[in-house]
């Protein structure tokens, strides 16, 4: 009997040191897939950013799209927030996403180790609008960031901007439309714009046209044309509509119809 227990004594020792070393290996691996991040922006390659998203579990290789993407290829783009703290934006091209989903991160990276803070998963569609590097969706102005995402569908192709200070959940932020390009037949609706922010006033100035699409030259005549503002005031981590009802008067047109 004290033969048995001292042998079962052995083998849970050896599965404890087993299991000690495995999580010593993933903490050293986690390590060493750090990103460089040493400056006030910079970017992000697929060397860099697969090993970093795989350590941290938040993507894999197995059947994805990763193949797509060299290792020099540039995935991913971030700001610094403030001394060692960062924010990240890294596309995810892992078997369900294809590249139509990025991660939005904020990270500690200082005193030789990197920590994330806070993650969140920003989707968008199959295919980009208006800009063609999906890394260039995060841009800064002041102290805010903001994400360009796509919307598509048949006939439709619409870009929006989500406006933050830190990380957030994608269906906590407000949806803001910047511009879309739909048809309907040879109908063409078309819609573009500009903004401004300023203290915590973000002004979105828009130009909405629609006209009538001609295979033949290849160009849409637009003959009816209308201009508005629509403005936004940041509080509490949200942005809020001016005036609320002039939105709604203007939400077809917003919407790209």
């Amino acid at each position: 009997m004290k033969k048995i227990v001292l042998i079962l004594t052995i083998i849970s020792f050896l599965l404890l040191q087993q299991c000690v070393q495995k999580k010593k290996k993933d903490i050293v691996s986690k390590k060493l897939a750090s990103l460089t991040l040493d400056k006030d922006s910079g970017y992000i390659t697929k060397r860099e950013g697969l090993e970093f998203l795989v350590a941290q579990s938040l993507s894999d290789t197995i059947d994805s799209y990763w193949k797509q993407v060299t290792l020099l290829d540039t995935i991913g783009k971030y700001y610094m927030i403030s001394p060692n703290k960062f924010i990240l934006y890294i596309s995810d091209f892992g078997k369900e996403y294809s590249g139509a989903s990025h991660f939005l991160i904020e990270i500690y990276s200082g005193n030789n180790e990197q920590k994330i803070i806070k993650k969140e998963r920003i989707a968008h569609g199959n295919y980009l609008c208006f800009h063609t590097k999906s890394y260039e969706a995060l841009q800064k102005t002041g102290n805010f960031f903001y994400v360009i995402i796509s919307s598509t569908g048949s006939g439709f192709c619409g870009e929006y901007i989500y406006v933050f200070k830190h990380v957030m959940a994608q269906n906590s932020m407000l949806l803001i439309p910047i511009s879309s390009s739909s048809f309907f037949g040879q109908n063409h609706t078309f819609l573009s714009s500009s903004f401004r922010l300023k203290d915590n006033v973000l002004m979105l100035n828009y130009h909405h046209e629609k006209g009538i699409y001609d295979p033949k030259t290849n160009k849409s005549v637009m003959n009816k044309k209308d201009t508005f503002s629509i403005k936004y005031f940041y509080e509490k981590d949200s942005w809020i509509i001016a005036d609320s009802i002039m939105y709604k008067e203007k939400s077809d047109e917003l919407d790209g119809l």
